[in-house]
């Protein structure tokens, strides 16, 4: 059976070709702002993490980004369950890159989970009937639990997937629709093909925290692949690239990904030179 190729072509502008590294990611050993004063009763103010969403990185496996606002020094999810219940007994750490809009700074956290086996081979985890529940944060604070949603194709055959675009954080007339779809089970992947919040980067990216507050409730269970739309070009698609991560964890408007027979392109069409 040959693979469908889907294309999914958004006619966007954009300055200048991506170039690796356009993330500033942190050194691991780096000292923190909070961390100058020596005080053990000093650290990090803003430390919750929130703006949880997952994105797709294989049949088995997930990015999970989340966002703070201050440096926590660390990026970990904790995950998984047994037989006899849940128990987020793995632990995985990764990446935390940092961006800023007028005066506020924002801290990326990144961490890419191969749930059980290897990315498309899964393991005992993936066979079982209770989903694996998942959190993530440091031990300066932690976000709810989770679960994650297996790719498996659907007893009547194949998958339900989502696909919208132009959806703000004030009047979202689908928003409640697709965050109980999700929960209850009626989505399996959802593809938001450009014009989010309107915009991410207005009152210096307030309003892009705001409408990722409002979809965690959906993005945080199901993959929630993004494409960039012309509302997302404001420097250079600086909220749009950060927030974002893509399959590869590099540049989330040139990439792909497969799922059974169906393939997936996801691109820009147009430069401006």
């Amino acid at each position: 059976m040959k693979n469908l190729l889907l294309f999914l072509l958004f006619f966007t502008t954009v300055e200048a070709m991506v170039k690796d590294g356009i993330r500033r990611f942190l050194h691991e050993e780096r000292t923190p702002h909070w961390a100058i004063r020596d005080d053990p009763n000093w650290g990090p103010v803003h430390v919750q993490p929130e703006q949880v969403h997952l994105s797709w990185a294989g049949l088995n496996a997930y990015w999970v980004t989340w966002m703070t606002f201050d440096d926590v020094l660390e990026a970990t999810v904790q995950y998984g369950n047994t037989k006899e219940g849940r128990s987020l007994g793995r632990s995985v750490k990764g990446t935390i890159s940092f961006f800023k809009d007028g005066k506020k700074s924002r801290y990326v956290s990144r961490v890419k989970i191969v749930l059980d086996g290897d990315e498309d081979k899964p393991g005992d985890i993936y066979n079982s009937t209770l989903p694996p529940g998942y959190r993530v944060g440091s031990h300066r604070g932690w976000s709810s639990i989770y679960e994650f949603r297996f790719m498996k194709r659907r007893e009547d055959g194949g998958y339900e997937i989502a696909f919208y675009g132009d959806m703000g954080n004030e009047n979202a007339r689908s928003m409640g629709m697709i965050q109980r779809m999700v929960q209850d089970g009626d989505i399996d992947l959802v593809h938001h093909v450009g014009d989010y919040g309107y915009d991410l980067n207005t009152d210096n990216g307030r309003v892009g925290d705001e409408f990722f507050r409002q979809i965690e409730s959906a993005a945080a269970y199901v993959a929630y692949q993004p494409t960039p739309g012309n509302h997302e070009a404001a420097d250079n698609f600086t909220h749009y690239f950060h927030r974002f991560t893509p399959p590869n964890g590099g540049d989330p408007i040139f990439y792909s990904n497969v799922l059974d027979s169906l393939h997936f392109l996801l691109n820009r069409s147009l430069f401006l030179h």
